[in-house]
């Protein structure tokens, strides 16, 4: 039997990566620095992670200390592999892997990624298209590049995940705001700090996609592009999403992807690498070295028959993945933000969403009465549509039918939007 270690997670597809693992025949390990991060006072028996054969608290931040604990453990337990499905753990899964002799990418790929900074510096000693870039540490730095790169920028952290601390900035104030907002916010919450490092960089016009890919032995297979839809203007909040899209210059964009992931040496395992699409061509916005987040794994499912994160953790066990599609069809999601700061007092429309034929998954993640705000990151979505039709094309109309009839109403709160 193969056993596996996951080593920490997000809170969506590395929970259900485990019952996956668990269908596979795998036996499955959980390590974690902090089990209630997870459990939030909720009992095991009650929680996704009881299909975990053990649950390990030991240190996860440091790549060394998390080294020491698996060479012991592995001693007891022999693993076939270990991954985690939490982005911000990448590089040290990575680098610890390839210490084991298991299956990883190369770290130093992984930690090129995680880095935006970085990359953007590889890709620009390589003569790769990017936004006018500059990195930076303080606030004098922020003003300097700002003036630069010129009104309007981006404001970016160099290592953070959901669009957290993203905006447009037009002028200091906003700057200022944004970089002590990133100041104060070094912390993912599980006692493992990100960079004070910011990016500031050239605001491209044009289509926002990605492209998802399996790397393995030299090849990196595209299994499509996925669009992407956002709100919450000057924030950058991904609020829809289909796959695969047909764009014309679609050997174009693949074929840049593959040069930016054989320039930083991305050898292994699934990556989700987001691009504008500008009249100039592609550029890049950033590497991610995981799958694509949220609900893009199950609409790549839905759409082709191709399970990603199953195929992924076959991966990381030493097994060859399965990258054929089974079918072609086309599938989009819609995440629900609210239109301003308040509490929610009405959701109209939910009887059409539900006698939708083409409906596959719709929830709310909020009732009457519940708090919500303004979106300024993706943590700000508060319910979801999945649509599965012929293609892309039919289920982004089909999505857009709906939600023409659907109306979420938030009552007034005086405070501020960035609750």
């Amino acid at each position: 039997m193969k056993h596996i270690v996951f080593v920490e997670s997000n809170p969506g597809n590395g929970i259900e990566a485990i019952s996956i693992a668990k269908e596979l025949g795998y036996s499955v390990t959980f390590v974690t620095a902090n089990l209630e991060h997870y459990m939030k006072g909720r009992r095991l028996d009650d929680h996704p992670l009881r299909y975990a054969d053990r649950i390990k608290e030991c240190p996860t931040n440091e790549p060394d200390e998390l080294l020491q604990y698996l060479k012991q453990f592995k001693m007891q337990y022999p693993f076939d592999g270990m991954l985690s499905f939490s982005e911000f753990y990448a590089p040290i899964v990575a680098e610890v892997a390839k210490k084991l002799g298991l299956p990883a990418c190369n770290p130093k790929a992984v930690k090129t990624a995680r880095l935006k900074h970085i990359t953007r510096q590889v890709c620009s000693e390589n003569g790769i298209p990017v936004p006018r870039w500059g990195s930076g540490n303080s606030l004098e730095e922020a003003y300097f590049l700002a003036e630069q790169i010129g009104y309007p920028c981006v404001f970016k952290p160099v290592d953070n995940t959901g669009s957290r601390n993203v905006r447009i900035v037009y002028n200091k104030s906003e700057l200022e705001e944004m970089y002590e907002k990133n100041r104060l916010n070094l912390d993912n919450n599980r006692g493992l700090k990100r960079s004070s490092d910011f990016l500031i960089e050239e605001y491209l016009e044009g289509q926002l996609v990605s492209v998802e890919t399996f790397s393995m032995n030299g090849d990196h297979h595209v299994l499509g592009i996925t669009d992407r839809k956002l709100t919450g203007y000057p924030y950058f909040v991904e609020v829809g999403a289909s796959f695969p899209v047909e764009i014309k210059n679609f050997k174009e964009i693949t074929n840049y992807v593959r040069h930016l992931l054989e320039t930083i040496g991305y050898d292994f395992g699934p990556c989700h690498t987001e691009l504008i699409l500008t009249n100039r061509g592609p550029y890049l916005v950033e590497i991610n070295p995981r799958l694509a987040g949220g609900i893009v794994p199950q609409l790549i499912y839905k759409a082709t028959g191709i399970d990603p994160i199953r195929e992924t953790i076959k991966m990381f066990v030493g097994e060859k993945p399965d990258l054929t599609p089974k079918w072609k069809k086309g599938a989009s999601v819609y995440h629900f933000t609210a239109p301003k700061t308040g509490n929610i007092c009405a959701l109209k429309g939910v009887e059409l969403i539900e006698g939708c034929q083409f409906v596959e998954k719709f929830q709310w993640k909020v009732k009457i009465g519940d708090q919500v705000r303004y979106p300024t990151s993706n943590d700000d979505w508060i319910g979801d549509l999945v649509v599965v039709a012929d293609d892309a094309t039919a289920a982004n109309r089909i999505v857009d039918q709906l939600l023409n009839q659907i109306v979420v109403e938030v009552n007034d709160q005086i405070g501020d939007d960035s609750l």
